[in-house]
């Protein structure tokens, strides 16, 4: 099944960033991703195990205006999450924020140019919207 269209909030060449709903949480390997040590080497999140009901907890933490985070939807594959991207910490006094992604890269070998379209669709919000 396709992602609901009226989720996507950039769209890319290479990407659709989307908004995160809990149906993610459940039809991607979210969840996993987070407790995979490779995927999350150089990060702060394998600390603790990760569960449905935390990624829960942090899609209600979303509503804050200091952190936008977005599920990543290679256009090779429209049927699910393939990573997540984020701006948070974000300072709109200062004009500062930090970036940061999870990327699933069994999902994306075939399209290179996912993680790098990400990221400028992020930048140009952060500097162009926010």
């Amino acid at each position: 099944m396709e992602i609901d269209k009226r989720m996507i909030f950039y769209q890319g060449k290479h990407v659709l960033l989307k908004v995160l709903q809990e149906n993610d949480i459940a039809n991607s390997g979210w969840v996993g991703w987070f407790n995979d040590e490779k995927i999350t080497s150089n990060t702060q999140h394998h600390y603790y195990p990760n569960t449905f009901e935390n990624q829960r907890n942090f899609l209600k933490s979303l509503e804050s205006k200091s952190k936008i985070q977005l599920g990543i939807v290679s256009r090779n594959n429209l049927s699910e999450i393939c990573g997540v991207i984020s701006l948070s910490n974000i300072n709109s006094i200062n004009g500062t924020a930090e970036i940061g992604h999870i990327l699933d890269s069994k999902l994306t070998k075939s399209n290179p140019g996912v993680i790098i379209e990400s990221w400028m669709l992020m930048i140009k919000h952060g500097f162009n919207e926010l």
